[in-house]
């Protein structure tokens, strides 16, 4: 719970997105799977599972295979994840169009 609510409550070095089959793939082949058991998704009907990762000096939450939170110590991890899991990052978007 108390990972749950540090990593949804960054507001630096922090960015989520959706995911679709080819970014859980790519997230469990470029990403340490921490070993900590599948946790039921609370906002999901079905409950289907949350799986945290780690790399890159980040820390990931996968939810139920639909959503993905990052946050990392420093803008170059968070850079390293965009690049790592390429897709619509909805803060990158937000960061690209303040610099507009």
């Amino acid at each position: 719970m108390v990972l749950s609510e540090w990593m949804l409550s960054g507001e630096r070095f922090a960015d989520n997105r959706e995911l679709d089959d080819e970014a859980v793939v790519l997230l469990e082949k470029r990403f340490r799977r921490l070993p900590m058991p599948d946790y039921p998704l609370w906002a999901e009907p079905d409950g289907g599972p949350m799986r945290w990762f780690e790399g890159l000096g980040a820390m990931l939450r996968e939810d139920s295979g639909i959503w993905l939170w990052a946050r990392a110590g420093s803008a170059d991890s968070i850079a390293a994840v965009r690049c790592a899991l390429p897709g619509e990052w909805l803060e990158d978007q937000e960061a690209l169009m303040d610099d507009e």
